[in-house]
Formats: C-alpha cells, structure tokens, sequence
C-alpha cells in the first residue's frame, strides 16, 4: 500500500482523536467564522460544517469528521482538514493544506496552499493564479489545474490528470497503476498550452497523454506523447 493511501485512512481517526481532544464542546455544532474575525488556535468539530468570512483568520488548524469546510476570499487559515465533506477555498485565501477523505477540494483564484492537497474520492481543482507548495494527490477522481503553480508532484490513480493554461509542475506527474476491479477504460493526461512540467512524468497504467505544441515536458514513462494545437486535444 502506498505511503499517500495509508495516510489519507488513518485521517478518519487521528481527525476524531483530534476534535473531541481539543473541543468537545462543538461536537454537534457547525462553526461560523464572521468576516474579518480572528480565532487564536484551532476550530474543530466533529458533527458539523465550518465556514469562514471574508478576510477571517484562524491561526490554528480547522478540522471537522462530518461536514464540509468553507474558507470565504482572502481567509487565512492553517491545515484545513474533514473526513466526510468537500472543501471550497474562495479566491485570496491562504491555508496550510487541506485533506479529505470523501470529497472534492476546490481552490478559487489566487490561493495559497503551504502543504498538501489530498483526498481519496473526489476530484481537486485549482483555478489561475494558485500555488501549493506540497504535493497534489487523489485516488478516486481527476486533478484539474488551471495556471497553477505546483513545487511538488500531482497525482491519482482513477481519474485524468489535466495540468491546463500555463500551469508549472516541478515535482512531476504519477498515474498510479490501478488494482484488479477498479475503473476499467483509459484515463487521459493532458498538458495545456504553455504549461510546463519539469519533473518526470510516469504513467502506470493505460493512458493517453495529450501534450500541447507550446507545453513543455521532461522525461515521459509509460506512454508516448500525442502532440496538439488548440484548446483541447480531439
């Protein structure tokens, strides 16, 4: 088992063990940030959504088991984390990574993300002007980024892997090879253009790799490259 799915299942219950230590008293409640509140330390729940306002802060971490997480634009937050939930993160927004186990992470423009992306089921998307400085990884769902800035490696394994609009890559891209009973079919890759990807990219199962005539790659393992113009490959 790869070091990524052992973390993101053991995050159900290092998340519990966290929340009811530091606030049980928010066990059944959702959490609301109002714009431009500062909460010193963590917010945490376990039965519950949390959302910040804009221009909001929480200098700790912010954590829920069951429920989704809200970060309003320009919020400034450290690891965000839910077990059953999707995480959105408006536009201007700042956090020390986020995780989840069932469902999407969602990065509006101009967000920075100091840690990692993860999730197992769901997919994870960026829009222009993002950058993470970890790695970016699913299991069950496509990674869509777009004029993204990406210091680690971008990964799945059933899902397509579409790195668009002059988005950078430095760690590299991994399909993960897929294990007996999982999706069948091919998944596609595709490189925009002027997006670049300067670590290696290694295809573990059946694949197509679409790279743009003005994108640029380095080592490619696993599949051969199918050059295109125009927006989108046919």
């Amino acid at each position: 088992m790869s070091t990524f799915n052992t973390c993101i299942k053991t995050l159900s219950a290092a998340c519990l063990g966290i929340v009811l230590a530091a606030c049980s008293a928010t066990v059944n409640d959702s959490i609301t940030l109002a714009d431009g509140e500062r909460h010193d330390g963590a917010l945490a729940t376990v039965n519950g959504s949390v959302e910040l306002g804009e221009r909001a802060e929480v200098t700790g971490s912010v954590r829920t088991v069951n429920g989704g997480i809200r970060l309003g634009e320009q919020a400034r937050a450290g690891r965000v984390e839910t077990v059953n939930g999707s995480i959105r993160i408006s536009a201007g927004a700042d956090v020390g990574g986020a995780a989840t186990v069932n469902g999407a992470i969602e990065l509006g423009e101009n967000v920075s993300a100091t840690g990692d992306l993860a999730t197992t089921n769901g997919r994870i998307t960026s829009q222009p002007g993002c950058r993470i400085s970890g790695d970016v990884a699913t299991t069950n769902g496509t990674v869509r980024l777009y004029g993204t800035t990406v210091d680690g490696t971008v990964a799945t394994t059933n899902g397509n892997l579409q790195i668009l609009d002059a988005s950078r890559v430095a760690g590299g891209l991994h399909l993960r090879p897929r294990e007996a009973g999982e999706r069948a079919g091919e998944l596609r890759v595709i490189i925009g253009p002027d997006s670049i990807i300067e670590g290696p990219i290694l295809i573990e199962s059946p694949a197509r790799l679409f790279v743009h005539e003005s994108a640029t790659v380095g080592e490619v393992s696993g599949a051969e490259i199918e050059r295109y113009a125009g927006e989108r490959p046919e």
